[in-house]
């Protein structure tokens, strides 16, 4: 068993149906389930629980699941209500925070985390996007908060063009017990996704006919440009495609991006980065100290990229679990 919410974004249409139901009740229209059943917003509903693999949440607003047998996904008490909370023992805490949209709906309110050690995974920069989440004081070029020169991740992508796919950081910049990234008060983990254009795509719709090389290196130049200009970034890649996978342990999380060739049938899966974010500060730690709400590449903490692995460390949950039947 492991932790796992699959949560859709704006351009699902979610969060647009769910604010049209809630805005028709503000300005004292029909009933949002009247209106959910004529109109968009339980269409979307619909469509969202019958492509999310994941059991139905109660009619409560809490994001709490409903267990059913394993082979069980009944349709949900309300479908308008698509929070979803996952407390995964003392390991984490899952909230899926595109979804709160329609909580004031039922009188509550959105289900916001402290930032501060926060693991935030999100889908809206259309490309991969690792990054510390600091304030937008702290991104200037003179200021506390500092960063190592990019340079070329020479990780391959899943074409032959893309060589050195992707930029990343040449260290940590951080010194034995001194923390120059201080003022990162948590990480963020944007993977791509399959169908959401990169770089690569808005180049080649600029330039038609132009050969896939030339979209790539077009690419090159945006990404290095984008971190200049965002230092908190820690790695962008805006050409691949696939999905990520955050994999939690009680003193690390580990980030890693794979990617497929969406053009080519029966692609394999590469892994194209894997990043990792500490628990715990050990400042003195050589040859490359650590401190927490920071995200680096793997490499530069002596460790090597390969996929995540782990075995069941605790046991099973003692609390009995009531199975409802069909």
């Amino acid at each position: 068993m492991f932790p796992q919410i699959v949560s859709g974004g704006r351009h699902s249409g979610i969060y647009c149906g769910a604010e049209f139901l809630r805005y028709q009740q503000f300005i004292g229209g029909p009933s949002a389930w009247q209106v959910g059943q004529a109109g968009q917003g339980w269409q979307v509903a619909r469509a969202f629980w019958e492509w999310t693999p994941s059991r139905p949440v109660k009619a409560d607003g809490s994001g709490e699941f409903i267990f059913y047998p394993d082979t069980e996904y009944p349709a949900p008490v309300d479908p308008l209500m698509v929070y979803r909370s996952l407390n995964f023992g003392p390991l984490a805490s899952i909230r899926a925070l595109d979804t709160q949209s329609y909580l004031p709906g039922y009188g509550l309110q959105a289900d916001v985390p402290s930032v501060n050690g926060t693991v935030f995974v999100s889908g809206d920069m259309h490309g991969n996007w690792i990054a510390d989440v600091v304030e937008d004081d702290q991104t200037g070029l003179l200021n506390q908060y500092q960063v190592a020169p990019l340079v070329p991740t020479l990780r391959q992508g899943t074409t032959p063009e893309n060589l050195a796919a992707g930029f990343q950081r040449a260290a940590t910049a951080n010194l034995p017990g001194v923390n120059l990234r201080a003022a990162s008060a948590a990480v963020e983990f944007a993977p791509s996704s399959m169908g959401r254009g990169g770089a690569d795509e808005l180049v080649a719709n600029a330039l038609p006919g132009s050969p896939f090389a030339v979209h790539v290196a077009a690419s090159r130049a945006i990404e290095a440009a984008t971190m200049l200009g965002n230092k908190h970034v820690q790695f962008m890649e805006w050409v691949e495609h696939g999905y990520g996978i955050v994999q939690l342990e009680q003193d690390k999380a580990m980030f890693e991006c794979w990617w497929q060739n969406k053009l080519q049938e029966n692609a394999p899966d590469v892994l194209g980065v894997q990043m990792v974010s500490f628990a715990n500060d050990e400042p003195t730690r050589l040859p490359t100290p650590r401190f927490k709400n920071q995200v680096d590449s793997v490499i530069l903490h002596g460790m090597s990229v390969q996929p995540s692995s782990s075995s069941r460390a605790a046991p099973l949950a003692p609390e009995p679990v009531q199975v409802l039947a069909r």
